[in-house]
């Protein structure tokens, strides 16, 4: 979990702005975890972790590390 303190923020960030922020920001989480904004068929390495995991890169990666 990730915490941020903007309390150094009110000076120049109202809360209407501040609420809008964080509407926005999850919009745009929701988006991009969704997959349906432009561009999402350049996603790819959103899945990066649990492919690599999944296929035998690191087998071949072990291998030509040996080989050398």
């Amino acid at each position: 979990m990730l915490k941020v303190n903007l309390g150094g923020c009110n000076s120049f960030v109202s809360d209407a702005q501040y609420k809008e922020s964080v509407e926005k920001a999850y919009a745009a989480f929701d988006t991009l975890e969704n997959e349906s904004g432009a561009g999402n068929d350049f996603l790819g390495w959103k899945h990066l972790p649990s492919q690599t995991l999944a296929s035998d890169l690191v087998e071949q990666c072990e291998a030509i590390r040996d080989s050398w």
